[in-house]
């Protein structure tokens, strides 16, 4: 967990996940080499265990599209591991007829300490204590241009 105050805020990047069902396990590929798919990355650990937590034997191909940069305290990685459960549920539903989707986030955003289900709101946020959503802002006005910048320095958020 981080012990934080902070404000968190859409930014228009987005990385890109598809799902598709696998007989079982859990299969992730990437678009960039560089970014590990095995039980280290956030996307794979957050399908594997919904995959447990629900009690399902059928598994899931995950491919990933990244576009936004890596450790760079963007939340990306947190963001996909958020819709990954999202995902996932939506396909269970679909082939089973099961689980709250938003209960889902909130549930396994628990067992990962990453705050996810702030990572599936929109709009503009104030985030205090462990990652609890204080209150929603109108700081900035839409179509508001702010640079992004990404420090040489990977930031590791885990």
């Amino acid at each position: 967990y981080h012990d934080l105050e902070t404000v968190f805020l859409p930014v228009p990047l987005h990385d890109r996940l598809t799902f598709e069902r696998a007989e079982e396990g859990v299969h992730l590929t990437c678009d960039r080499a560089d970014l590990p798919v095995d039980g280290t990355n956030l996307v794979h650990r957050a399908a594997t265990r919904f995959l447990e937590r629900a009690g399902l034997r059928a598994g899931v191909r995950i491919h990933l599209e990244k576009r936004i940069p890596m450790a760079a305290g963007l939340g990306g990685g947190s963001g996909n591991a958020a819709h990954t459960l999202l995902g996932i549920d939506h396909h269970q539903r679909h082939l089973h007829g099961a689980l709250d989707a938003q209960q889902r986030v909130v549930e396994f955003g628990e067992l990962f300490g990453l705050g996810q289900q702030l990572l599936v709101e929109c709009g503009q946020l104030f985030v205090g204590g462990l990652q609890l959503l204080v209150g929603r802002l109108q700081l900035f006005r839409r179509g508001l241009q702010l640079p992004i910048l990404k420090h040489a320095v990977k930031l590791d958020t885990e």
